[in-house]
């Protein structure tokens, strides 16, 4: 029969011793995964609490924004109303400024031709009236030289005073021009 080569033998037993080293490893990992992921079960769970806690309020907060989202589309939808109505009544307002100051330049116009027209009349008038009161004043002051007529002082606090005392007050100033 034929033999088996001994090269054959002490190779197949080195790889056997290899094998079962190799098995051996494996084995020995596994065991150290199986701690380790036995050892994160209670922190992955408590990891999963949390979020299911934090989902619980992102939920909401999510419900609250959304009825904050509902809230400011009805504001937004007053703001646009006030905003269209305030816009209708600035137009109108402006619309009847607008015929008001038309209507104000239009008897500006008309106020200043007729006071233009008038404007001599009344020109002519103060200065007849200016006329007239210097050509009073010139009188009296004539007659007041001629000695006819001598009109009676009038104080600063309003009392008359009499032709004596104004005589006096000349004479005392030192003035020459009194009779």
């Amino acid at each position: 029969m034929n033999e088996i080569p001994m090269w054959w033998l002490v190779l197949s037993s080195i790889f056997f011793a290899l094998t079962a080293l190799g098995f051996l490893g494996m084995a020995f990992a596994m065991l150290k995964m199986y701690q380790l992921v036995a050892g994160l079960i209670p922190t992955i769970q408590g990891v999963s609490a949390k979020v299911e806690d934090v989902s619980g309020q992102v939920s909401a907060i999510a419900h609250t924004v959304h009825g904050i989202t509902q809230k400011v589309e009805q504001l937004t939808e007053k703001v646009h109303g006030i905003a269209d109505s305030a816009k209708g009544q600035v137009e109108t307002v402006g619309d009847r400024a607008k015929g008001l100051v038309t209507h104000l330049d239009q008897l500006a116009t008309s106020s200043s031709g007729r006071f233009q027209a008038a404007s001599g009349w009344i020109a002519g008038a103060m200065t007849a009236y200016k006329l007239w009161k210097s050509w009073q004043e010139t009188r009296a002051e004539s007659r007041a030289r001629s000695g006819r007529y001598m009109p009676v002082p009038v104080d600063t606090n309003g009392s008359h005073r009499d032709n004596d005392s104004l005589h006096r007050g000349v004479e005392q100033s030192g003035s020459s021009s009194g009779s």
